[in-house]
């Protein structure tokens, strides 16, 4: 059973969307069709939400169950899928669905025929609907931060991919790439390994093993999504809500996506001026990624992927994760290693000793990390102007910024004498500018990838990286079998537009589960989707005989 309120809230949702209007649309232009459908869009949406919250998997069969059973018969009348005993049938929704399939379905492999512009279309049209869903999930009197954390993950087809027998060739293509990063050319020769599916727009890609997925390959699609959050220190308790999703095969590159819902969060009149993002975006050529956050106005708060590590040279400077430093910057700093975990949890009172053991071997790396990155930061120059809409940036040497003194700088040694020293400076002859001159200037051009305002592995990048933890909580939140449940075997349905809408309705449910706790949590109902629901009074059982409430007394044999 599900109560009214329950589904005249999702109803709410999607009537606050205006999502079902522009479906409507799209199924019936100018009016024209066939007999007007007993199943409307909008109930179908409701039902939808309703069901990946409350039944075992958003199986169509599951849909037709919540609506036909599920809803109060008088309830199911109002909404103008039951007269008398006929109600809609499990056929009615699944076509349904297949309707709004066959006007949206775009790709090469659904809709050969299209044109290119009638392609870009009907995408638009798909990206719109995810869009319209989950900005009828955000509460609009929740401030603005204009920082949000990005990332992707694997969504599993509910169809198999069929996989060529492997060769030595194609197993070395398909080893798990350092840091679970993956290069474009290397997600292509994975996905031509596949073979005919029942799911033709799925491919095979990488994920990031975990112990549910116990490979890193996928065959299936990745779901992109955009978090928001609070300020750096902030005590602000925000809902954990994501506010866009791009939904791509799992071979295609996240980076344009993602950039394409970062706009469009922007054109919605929402102001994006931080993005917390993982080494598989700031791994990107930066002509696709970083410049074009940098045009936008976005600073990163950026992970370093290995490639990237290590000592670029610039005039004499050495720029080690994109920041300048002294060029007599010790050889041990130059590559710092990064423990897995950026923060440890307390230890609960009732560890076993290997719990034990393991939280002091995590601890004791994320230490030895920690004072490595604050020995090598007395080594790193100081801002003092920049960056501007070119990435341009003026800096001054450690010894200028009192951080050590240095024969190069005279004013350095009226530091304090228990200031480090610059050991082997470069000698008068061959130093560079920068140990001469009071500021140099770094183009935009130099280690562009990597540049970020705050020093990589400080104390101040720690607090802005780890928010972007929100983002990778919301994949769980969606994928836990005490909630969605979004895994293999969830719908079973297949192809982009299917799976993408499932996704999507998924996403907002998640979205409306979050808002109404944060809401319980705090005390703030001021939306209507997180008003308080009436009284549950129970239900009163039929009598088969009567079809009256059965309300009095059991009558004896």
């Amino acid at each position: 059973m599900i109560r009214r309120c329950e589904f005249d809230r999702a109803l709410a949702l999607v009537h606050r969307s205006g999502v079902h209007s522009q479906l409507e649309a799209i199924l019936r232009p100018d009016g024209r069709g066939g007999r007007p459908r007993r199943l409307g869009v909008d109930v179908f949406l409701a039902g939808l939400i309703c069901t990946v919250g409350t039944k075992k998997t958003l199986a169509l069969t599951n849909v037709h169950e919540l609506l036909t059973r599920d809803l109060a018969r008088s309830y199911q009348t109002a909404l103008g899928i039951r007269e008398g005993f006929q109600a809609v049938t499990i056929r009615q929704v699944r076509y349904l669905l297949e309707a709004i399939e066959n006007k949206l379905a775009f790709t090469e492999d659904r809709a050969p025929a299209l044109s290119a512009v009638d392609r870009a279309e009907r995408q638009e049209a798909l990206q719109n609907i995810y869009d319209r869903l989950l900005a009828a999930t955000m509460a609009e009197h929740l401030p603005a931060t204009g920082a949000y954390a990005l990332d992707d993950s694997g969504i599993d087809s509910a169809a198999r991919g069929k996989r060529r027998r492997p060769t030595a060739a194609t197993e070395a293509a398909e080893a798990e790439p350092a840091d679970g990063e993956v290069a474009d050319s290397e997600v292509a020769e994975l996905a031509e390994e596949a073979g005919a599916s029942f799911d033709p727009d799925a491919r095979w890609g990488y994920r990031t093993r975990t112990y549910d997925n116990r490979t890193n390959k996928l065959f299936g699609y990745k779901l992109v999504s955009l978090t928001r959050l609070a300020p750096v220190g902030s005590k602000t308790d925000l809902p954990m809500l994501v506010e866009r999703i791009a939904f791509i095969p799992a071979n295609a590159s996240p980076v344009g996506p993602a950039l394409d819902a970062i706009d469009r969060l922007r054109g919605a009149g929402t102001t994006v001026t931080e993005i917390a993002d993982d080494r598989g975006f700031s791994y990107a050529l930066p002509e696709n990624w970083a410049y074009k956050l940098r045009d936008r106005g976005i600073e990163q708060v950026l992970d370093l992927h290995q490639n990237d590590r290590g000592v670029r040279d610039f005039d004499g400077v050495k720029m080690i994760d994109g920041f300048p430093h002294c060029p007599a910057t010790p050889e041990h700093l130059e590559v710092i290693v990064r423990p897995a975990q950026l923060s440890v949890p307390v230890l609960k009172a009732n560890a076993t000793a290997v719990e034990r053991a393991e939280h002091a071997e995590k601890q004791k790396a994320l230490d030895e990390f920690k004072a490595l990155i604050a020995e090598r930061e007395t080594w790193a120059f100081r801002r003092v102007e920049g960056p501007d809409q070119t990435g341009k940036e003026r800096y001054e040497c450690p010894a200028q910024a009192g951080k050590r003194r240095c024969e190069h700088c005279p004013i350095s040694q009226f530091l304090p004498a228990d200031t480090p020293a610059v050991e082997n400076p470069p000698a008068a002859g061959t130093a560079p500018a920068a140990c001469s001159q009071r500021t140099i200037t770094v183009p935009g051009d130099v280690t562009p990838k990597i540049r970020q305002r705050l020093y990589w592995g400080g104390p101040k990048w720690i607090a802005a990286y780890n928010r972007r933890s929100r983002v990778e909580a919301g994949f769980g939140n969606i994928k836990s079998s005490k909630t969605e449940d979004v895994r293999r075997g969830w719908i079973h349905v297949v192809g982009l537009v299917k799976t993408g809408l499932m996704v999507a309705v998924a996403q907002a449910a998640a979205n409306l589960r979050c808002l109404r706790t944060w809401a319980e949590r705090t005390g703030d109902r001021t939306d209507r989707l997180t008003w308080a629901d009436p009284e549950d009074h129970g239900f009163e059982e039929i009598d088969p005989g009567s079809a009256n409430p059965a309300t009095g007394p059991p009558q004896a044999a």
